[in-house]
């Protein structure tokens, strides 16, 4: 998105596009003004805290031979990992440790992921992960038991928001900080309802309000109101005149909005002549509207929807393009209408061109494999690893480059072939060395005897 100095708005019918439209306006646009609120429910703590309820919700649990089932209070290695690797966390971490070069790598958050690839850690724990963090105050706020109770959840809440600020307050992150902020005020208001209904509210019932109040909360941007560049929803236009408009997410179900009414009194008693309660074709009225009359005194407006695919926000284009085509430039021939088309053009975005690559057998890969296939012999499974793919047995048996280790919740077919091969191996082994020759009833003897 380019800048003119002419009063220029940017409107979004869909306000979920702010941030997104910030980073990509042009390096020259250094000053502009946001006139709406950033919505708590589209920001990173959210998603942490959305996470914090799933891996609270996820115990492990077991079958019993009665068919019923039991909770073991442990969290899975899945959720886990997915906290700890969240961005809020994570950039949380870089600040904290980023002045010391050894905890920059060794800090109580790699070290818990690093024990959990390298030790196959499928369920951990709160004492377990107190341990391996060596009683980071962080780990104990996350990785407490609630107990299904809202009140230790907000106890939670608080001093993970206490352990955040100190670091965000530190290096002046005015976004994060407000954050912290709003939420911390919605954990008062959700405390004081709690402390009035005492335990009557269960675990389920608090998040919905909780999500609710999180839904409801925008955070407030402050900055010149004089600038020729407005970012705003198409709410804040009202009785407001630009020379230039940019409206995004002209798209059916965006501008207007899906038709969904959000009462609990029926449809028809809200068209009932006695009551003439307002429906959505009011709401779809206000904003038809608020849109006209935002063209109203523009030189020049540029409308865009995205075409019906599998893209965020994409289908049909709105009624409003079509009112226009079909009815306005019909009745006002000093409208002229264009159709540019934005595509993805090749140059910077173009994808790098698959190259060829050969390794050359020299004589040190020659030898290496000559003394590998003498001293460990030929496998089947290298040996169809070579016919399938020789780059890929080139890199994993003689480069040594081993995939990225994953945690397996279940015993995968590499860890039980090397099982196998190494039990045959240490049988074969024992009887070489006796020097007899291996017979049915030997092998028989043998498991039998290993497996009491």
């Amino acid at each position: 998105i380019e800048h003119q100095k002419t009063q220029t708005a940017i409107v979004l019918g869909d306000e979920n596009l702010l941030i997104p439209v910030m980073n990509s306006l042009n390096e020259s646009v250094k000053d502009f003004n946001i006139t709406m609120g950033l919505s708590l429910r589209n920001s990173m703590l959210f998603t942490l805290i959305d996470s914090l309820f799933e891996l609270q919700r996820n115990l492990v649990e077991f079958k019993t031979e009665d068919g019923g089932t039991v909770k073991i209070p442990k969290f899975s290695h899945r959720q886990v990992v997915k906290v700890l690797n969240h961005p809020f966390l994570r950039r949380w971490e870089l600040m904290k440790y980023q002045a010391n070069e050894e905890q920059k790598f060794l800090n109580p958050i790699r070290k818990t992921l690093q024990e959990i690839t390298d030790r196959n850690r499928v369920f951990l724990s709160s004492k377990e992960l107190a341990e391996i963090s060596e009683n980071d105050p962080m780990f104990e706020v996350l990785f407490k038991h609630w107990n299904n109770k809202p009140q230790n959840a907000i106890k939670c809440f608080y001093e993970l928001i206490d352990l955040l600020r100190d670091v965000y307050k530190e290096n002046q992150d005015a976004i994060e900080t407000e954050y912290l902020f709003q939420f911390y005020l919605i954990l008062q208001r959700m405390d004081g309802i709690l402390e009035n209904r005492k335990d009557t509210v269960a675990m389920r019932s608090f998040k919905v309000f909780l999500y609710e109040f999180i839904k409801q909360t925008k955070i407030p941007f402050e900055s010149e109101t004089d600038e020729s560049l407005q970012i705003m929803g198409m709410l804040e236009t009202r009785t407001l005149d630009f020379e230039r408009l940019i409206i995004l997410s002209v798209n059916e179900g965006t501008l207007p909005m899906t038709n969904r009414q959000n009462s609990l009194i029926p449809f028809d008693a809200l068209t009932d002549p006695q009551f003439k309660l307002p429906t959505h074709r009011h709401a779809d009225a206000v904003m038809a509207y608020h849109f006209f009359r935002l063209l109203q005194r523009a030189k020049e407006i540029v409308l865009i929807h995205v075409l019906p695919s599998d893209t965020y926000g994409a289908g049909e284009k709105s009624r409003f393009i079509l009112q226009i085509e079909h009815e306005l430039a019909k009745v006002n021939k000093n409208i002229t209408l264009t159709y540019p088309t934005v595509k993805f053009i090749e140059g910077k975005n173009k994808l790098r061109e698959e190259t060829c690559l050969e390794i050359h057998k020299t004589e040190d890969i020659l030898k290496f494999i000559e003394k590998s296939i003498c001293e460990k012999g030929i496998y089947p499974s290298h040996f169809n690893q070579y016919v399938q793919c020789s780059l890929q047995y080139y890199f994993s048996k003689i480069a040594g480059i081993a995939e990225a280790e994953e945690v397996e919740e279940k015993i995968g077919v590499d860890t039980f072939g090397n099982w196998i091969h190494k039990t045959f191996e240490n049988i074969d082994k024992e009887f070489v060395d006796n020097g007899g020759v291996v017979e049915k009833e030997d092998l028989e003897n043998v498991l039998i005897n290993r497996s009491r």
